[in-house]
C-alpha cells in the first residue's frame, strides 16, 4: 500500500513533469493503491507520463483504451500507445500488439463477411474480451459464420442456444 506521504511525492514530482511518477500515479489510481480508486484519473497520469515517452505508462493507457477502462473503449487508440510501447522494448506490448492487430484484423473481416472473422468475433462478444459481452452479438456473428459452413461457428452456436435454453 502507497503511503499518504508516497502519493503527496508522487504528486509533486507529477507537477514537475516527472514521467515515472505520473505512470506511478496512474498505477495507483488505477488499482486503488493508497489512494480511491479512479480509472479516469488513472488515464490522465497514464496520458501524462505516454506523452512524455514512458513505456509502461503507453502500454497501461493501450490496456485502459482497449478495454474502456477510464476512457471510450478504442482498439485504434490502444493500438497507436500499444506500437510506442512495443518501439521501446516493453514485452508486454509486444505480446499485446500482435493480439490488438489480430482483433482488428478479425474485426474487419467480419465486416467483408468473412466467416473465420465472423466467428473470432462471436468469441469475443461472448467472452467479453476487447469488446463487451454481449451474447446476442455473439450468436448474430456465430449465426452469420454458421451459415457460411464454419463448423467452429455451428458448434458454438449449438452450445450457445443450449446455454440459452438452460436459463
Amino acid at each position: 500500500m502507497t503511503s499518504d506521504k508516497e502519493i503527496k511525492e508522487l504528486i509533486e514530482l507529477s507537477e514537475k513533469g516527472d514521467a515515472k511518477a505520473n505512470c506511478d500515479l496512474g498505477w495507483n489510481y488505477y488499482n486503488g493503491n493508497g489512494v480511491e480508486q479512479s480509472f479516469e484519473l488513472a488515464v490522465k497520469f497514464y496520458k501524462e507520463a505516454s506523452e512524455l515517452g514512458d513505456a509502461r505508462a503507453q502500454y497501461f493507457l493501450a490496456e485502459c483504451y482497449a478495454y474502456g477502462d477510464g476512457v471510450e473503449r478504442s482498439l485504434e487508440e490502444a493500438l497507436v500507445w500499444c506500437k510506442l510501447s512495443a518501439a521501446q522494448g516493453m514485452d508486454y506490448a509486444r505480446f499485446m500488439l500482435r493480439e490488438l492487430e489480430g482483433v482488428i484484423a478479425d474485426r474487419d473481416a467480419a465486416e467483408l463477411q468473412n466467416a473465420e472473422g465472423q466467428y473470432r468475433l462471436g468469441q469475443y462478444y461472448y467472452f467479453g474480451k476487447y469488446f463487451d459481452k454481449d451474447i446476442d452479438k455473439s450468436e448474430r456473428f456465430f449465426t452469420l459464420a454458421a451459415e457460411q459452413g464454419h463448423v467452429g461457428a455451428q458448434e458454438a452456436l449449438e452450445y450457445l442456444r443450449q446455454e440459452k435454453n438452460k436459463a
